[in-house]
């Protein structure tokens, strides 16, 4: 499970990453030769891996505490909880707020503003501006 969210997170800041090239190359076409090289879409990719990384490490620290308790108890009760998940701050901000602006809201807002963006510059570069 805890390889599954870091693989979701780099996936969906992956299409992001993607948007925001198409964007540069689009409606910044004389720069994007200096911004637009591998070694940037390189450097982007492990951004996106670090980052997801990062954003789950308190998953897989809940992961590794349940492997360890359920190893060791034969019956299961809330003492055995992993410790992170008996606190309710930590589950309502990470698993409530943290997980669902960082993961649904905030790439959504930016896939939407770079498409928009660059809808834009392709209409107005055909005379069809519509927005």
């Amino acid at each position: 499970m805890r390889i599954f969210r870091t693989v979701y997170t780099g996936s969906v800041y992956t299409t992001v990453l993607i948007s925001f090239e198409r964007f540069i190359a689009i409606c910044w076409p004389l720069q994007s030769n200096q911004y637009l090289r591998t070694k940037m879409s390189k450097l982007g990719i492990m951004g996106v891996t670090i980052f997801a990384i990062v954003l789950n490490f308190p998953r897989w620290i809940e992961s590794i505490e349940w492997n360890l308790y359920s190893e060791f108890s034969v019956e299961w009760n809330d003492y055995y909880r992993p410790t992170l998940l008996r606190i309710q701050l930590y589950k309502t901000i990470y698993h409530g707020w943290i997980w669902t602006v960082v993961m649904y809201f905030l790439p959504f807002i930016l896939v939407a503003f770079f498409n928009l963006k660059i809808h834009r510059q392709v209409s107005s570069a055909k005379g069809l501006y519509l927005f």
